[in-house]
């Protein structure tokens, strides 16, 4: 969300200052002396409400007390008993006058009990004995009386406090009072039980009870409820014999307690107790009344907090007069600054020693500071201009010296070429190969400084392409056998199981790097071996990290070497007696290449002996379209192969590769020990397959192979040479002595397997005659349809081979010397391939290019393979734009020129 902050300037800042170091903590202080003041206050009203609670609680019980002690002297009398106990029968006037003569004089000696409204007694049989307000006492509420009469014989306590009730006498004015009841009982002298003869009623005003309880305390409201939950107390006397709702009085569970509760939108904490007869008294303590009492406290603290805010206000004001205008005319100097506005030479007049004062000669040494710098910026700048036209110039001087150094490097590779398909003599060939060689070291150099400058430029370009890894390291490792092989050393390669064949990354860098690594391996190891290892370290369903390992038992580095190997020109011997060659490039580019392409590569190296090279990298997974098929390992499960080679490395890889397939492997060191094994193994135990060396210590791999094959017993045993080098005449004296079949060192894992499963499957030798170097055999003819070439090329020396190549290639080929001619031809012919060089007088390949795609009549559609000298960042990219379809720099040999032109020409 888009979020604009907020900007303030430094009055205003002040003014936040002074508000939260100020105004701040005294709202808090005034908050929370609001708040304690009305807790203090809460404190006092509540012990105050406690103690008046307490009071009329002591008064109720007084009232009680007198009316109980009415009613027990009422019950005691046994004259009103016995009367009573007659039921009705036999009961003269007198004896009723009597009755009533002497409650009216017992009642004479409660004089001060007030509120008294009268006194009933009833027998059992329905006689009413009355004194009180009126003398009509016919008229009773019967089932208001019975029903008063069970409760108060079921109760546990001998006198119920029944509460406020209609009054049983209907022609009483008070039709309210409060009613207090007992039960009258006399022993039976024949069961000497007590039994009830009838009920003792008193009758209590609830006016006079009323004023008992009318308090002049306003901050809390007391409440007295019966035992029927009827109101028989309230400030309201409307209220009073008014039921409680259900939600109150269930928070009334125990003797005395307190809750809070909300009434008529009123917060109002509830003190509760209850009496020994079973009504309640209650306070109500009002959260509203509270606050009342404690707003005085609450204006004060905001008066003062406005006084406190005008007095700061015009405190900043002042302070912002005398401190923050300098502060304005610094900002508004470096506003101006910013706008290129002011004249470096201005200067601000300091007025003071203070900070502001600072402030300000401060400012004027920045301005003069600003001055140098902007004098220095300039020449800077002057000097990064001549550096940007110096870099142009190195880019332009490299992308010609590409140009103009491969053009004829491009005539003297080609007819080199040639050359080597014409019969020459031997030391002929042997001069022309000399030459070979140095032409593609020197090519090699080239390529590297070329590469190096791309490096040092940023534009080198890291292709993301689907290729077979297993091919790629195996061809690179087989690049250098023959030299290993010369100088005596092993080398091996061992692809570890789970590494995929299809990845996808840039297969001719990867390439570069490993050649690079390995040809140094072989060229600094004088003996022992030189050893390739591919491991994968961790995958996901996209992409796998692997790790390429490059070990030597070569001449080792030392520390200091080790520290500056990956830099430019840096070799481990750079004396003028050297004995190894090369520019110190190598390593550079490789380190560059390996990081560009997301991965790193490091060494562990001790001098004398030997160099480990690791390359950590990680690639996409890939599905290749023609994939080769893998060979069947099932046909392989059990097969018992022996291994015999002085090497531990070779007896290693063979082990993992053929343990992979399924084989049972046994191994030897040497002859000798082999034909030991052998000898102390049954018949049914023998292998199947044995697999020997051809160069070990004391007994060859021939030697070996002839004690085996004569040996009746070792009959049905294949035997399988391994050899660094394959001459002529080697296959065919390993066919005579017996031999199975032959592989070449360093041994390729499809190469093994297929071997084995075709000499175990078809039970036949799988030797040829000859094993020799592969040549590319060019046919001078096609047959009578051949391919039509458009050759665009302005350089006589080029036209020539060309043209040459091509022919001898079996295409039928056609020149145009420059871009104009091209096009011009084009609207003539059609062709199945154009070859155009990109420099041109006249006319440019890009110019042509784009003219043939717009204009011409018979080759718009047709492909257009760019042959240039440019090899920097962009000129792929410059040809695919101009509209041609594929691009081969130069110098261009017979084998690319080849593929490129089947490739499109079958298509």
């Amino acid at each position: 969300m888009f979020h604009k902050s907020l900007r303030l300037n430094i009055t205003e800042k002040l003014l936040i200052y002074l508000l939260l170091a100020c105004i701040v903590p005294l709202a808090f202080l005034g908050l929370m002396s609001y708040s304690k003041s009305k807790s203090i206050l809460k404190e006092e009203i509540d012990k105050t409400s406690i103690n008046l609670l307490e009071e009329k609680k002591r008064y109720l019980g007084v009232i009680m007390e007198e009316v109980e002690g009415l009613i027990a002297n009422l019950s005691s009398i046994e004259d009103i008993k016995d009367v009573l106990a007659k039921n009705g029968e036999g009961i003269t006037d007198f004896e009723r006058l009597a009755t009533q003569a002497r409650i009216g004089y017992l009642l004479s000696s409660f004089t001060n009990l007030k509120g008294l409204v009268s006194i009933d007694i009833y027998s059992l049989s329905g006689e009413h004995y009355h004194v009180g307000d009126t003398l009509d006492v016919q008229d009773i509420k019967a089932d208001s009386k019975n029903e008063i009469f069970n409760k108060a014989l079921n109760s546990d306590n001998s006198i119920i406090w029944q509460g406020i009730e209609d009054n049983l006498n209907l022609k009483s004015n008070n039709k309210k009072v409060i009613l207090i009841g007992k039960v009258l009982k006399k022993i039976d002298p024949n069961t000497f039980t007590e039994r009830p003869i009838g009920l003792l009623l008193i009758n209590y005003d609830i006016d006079v009870f009323y004023n008992h309880f009318t308090s002049t305390y306003k901050d809390t409201e007391y409440m007295i409820i019966d035992r029927e939950k009827r109101i028989v107390y309230h400030p309201e006397k409307s209220l009073i014999g008014n039921k409680l709702d259900n939600d109150f009085l269930s928070n009334i569970y125990k003797n005395s307690g307190s809750f809070n509760t909300e009434i008529k939108g009123d917060n109002k904490q509830v003190i509760y107790d209850k009496t020994k007869n079973g009504w309640t008294l209650l306070a109500l303590i009002s959260e509203k009344s509270i606050s009342e009492k404690v707003k005085d406290i609450l204006r004060y603290n905001i008066w003062f907090l406005g006084v406190s805010f005008i007095f700061m206000f015009l405190f900043a004001f002042a302070i912002s007069k005398s401190f923050v205008e300098p502060i304005k005319k610094i900002t508004n100097s470096f506003k101006e600054l910013k706008k290129g506005r002011i004249n470096l030479e201005t200067r601000i007049q300091s007025l003071s020693n203070d900070e502001i004062g600072e402030l300000c000669r401060w400012f004027n040494e920045f301005m003069i500071s600003l001055e140098q710098e902007r004098k220095t910026e300039l020449e800077l700048m002057q000097a990064k201009e001549a550096a940007e036209a110096a870099n142009i110039a190195k880019s332009q001087f490299l992308a010609n010296m590409s140009h103009e150094i491969r053009t004829p490097m491009n005539g003297i590779i080609g007819y080199i070429e040639l050359l080597s398909t014409m019969p020459l003599e031997k030391e002929q060939a042997i001069y022309l190969a000399e030459v070979k060689a140095s032409t593609d070291s020197l090519l090699l150099l080239i390529n590297d400084i070329l590469d190096y400058s791309k490096i040092d430029a940023n534009k080198l370009l890291i292709d993301s392409i689907p290729f077979n890894l297993h091919s790629l390291v195996e061809e690179s490792v087989s690049l250098f056998s023959p030299k290993a092989n010369g100088k005596g050393i092993d080398l091996a390669l061992f692809i570890t199981a789970g590494v995929p064949s299809s990845v996808q990354g840039d297969p001719s860098r990867l390439r570069q790097v490993l050649n690079n690594i390995i040809g140094n391996a072989v060229k600094f190891t004088d003996r022992g071996e030189v050893t390739v290892t591919v491991k994968q370290i961790r995958e996901n369903a996209e992409r796998i990290q692997l790790q390429i390992e490059i070990r030597d038992t070569g001449i080792g580095m030392s520390e200091k070497t080790q520290q500056n190997l990956f830099e430019v020109f840096t070799q481990a011997d750079a004396s003028t007696t050297r004995k190894y060659e090369g520019t110190g490039l190598g390593l550079a580019i490789s380190k560059k290449i390996v990081e560009l392409i997301g991965g790193r590569i490091d060494v562990v190296s001790a001098l004398g002996k030997g160099s480990t090279f690791v390359i950590d990298l990680e690639l996409e997974k890939a599905q290749l379209e023609n994939e080769e098929e893998k060979p069947r390992l099932e046909d392989l499960k059990d097969l018992a192969v022996m291994i015999i080679d002085d090497n531990d490395t070779n007896r290693m890889i063979f082990r993992a590769y053929l343990g992979e397939a399924g084989c049972l492997v046994n191994s030897a060191k040497n002859g000798f020990e082999g034909i030991e094994i052998l000898r102390e193994l049954s018949s049914e135990n023998l292998p199947q397959i044995i697999l020997v060396d051809y160069m070990m210590p004391g007994m060859s791999g021939y030697e070996f192979g002839k004690k085996v094959l004569r040996d009746e017993r070792y009959r049905d045993i294949k035997l399988i040479l391994i050899t660094s080098a394959a001459q002529k005449g080697d296959a065919k004296l390993a066919k005579t002595i017996g031999f199975a079949g032959c592989l070449l060192k360093p041994v390729r894992k499809k190469e093994l397997i297929e071997l084995i499963s075709q000499i175990t499957l078809l039970k036949t030798s799988a030797l040829p005659e000859e094993v020799e170097i592969n040549h590319s055999v060019i046919q001078e003819t096609r047959g009578d349809d051949k391919p039509s070439i458009l050759l665009v090329e302005d350089m006589l020396a080029n036209q020539r081979l060309e043209m040459t190549i091509l022919k001898k290639l079996g295409y039928t080929v056609e020149l145009a010397t420059n871009g104009q001619q091209a096009v011009e031809i084009c609207n003539t012919k059609k062709y199945d391939l154009i070859l155009m060089d990109c420099q041109m007088p006249i006319m440019d390949g890009y110019e042509a290019t784009i003219q043939i795609r717009k204009k011409s009549v018979f080759n718009k559609n047709t492909t257009i393979l760019a042959m240039t000298a440019y090899t920097m960042k962009g000129d792929r990219e410059k040809c695919i734009n101009a509209g041609m379809d594929d691009y081969i720099s130069k110098p261009v040999s017979m084998g690319v020129l080849k593929e490129k032109c089947d490739e499109y020409l079958h298509e």
